[in-house]
């Protein structure tokens, strides 16, 4: 064999070599970002219904607070010793109305204050829960 067919053979060899090598690379690479791709697709799926999870929840939570505090808020309007406070304002109505708040401050224990003001924003009654003592605060 001479030197030319020689060379001849080495780069055709080599031009095979590199064909060959540039298409398995370009399959292998085209497999590996296919792979990738689904792995993104399946993380964002799952990150994203995480987040759906945490939001429901975080909602349900606030709704269980608020509708707790709504309740209250309904039996407070609704006192009768307030109403009679209200129609005959008297000490020993007033006095009822702070028996019951302080009753109510006893058993709910999660209020620092129940207070009832009147029209123009002066306190009237008030109870302090006083980190689980809860007591009728003097005017």
């Amino acid at each position: 064999m001479s030197a030319i067919e020689r060379e001849t053979l080495v780069k055709k060899s080599l031009s095979t070599f590199l064909v060959l090598f540039l298409v398995l690379s370009a399959l292998l690479g085209g497999m590996v970002a296919f792979f990738y791709r689904i792995q993104i697709q399946n993380y964002e799926k799952r990150l994203s219904a995480e987040e759906r999870h945490s939001l429901e929840l975080q909602l349900a939570v606030a709704r269980n607070h608020f509708t707790s505090i709504i309740s209250d808020l309904f039996f407070l309007a609704g006192q009768e010793d307030l109403k009679a406070y209200l129609e005959d304002p008297s000490e020993q109505h007033l006095a009822s109305v702070r028996s019951e708040y302080l009753t109510y401050s006893t058993s709910k224990k999660i209020y620092d204050q129940i207070r009832y003001l009147d029209e123009l924003g002066q306190e009237i009654a008030r109870v302090n829960y006083n980190a689980g003592i809860p007591a009728i605060v003097a005017n």
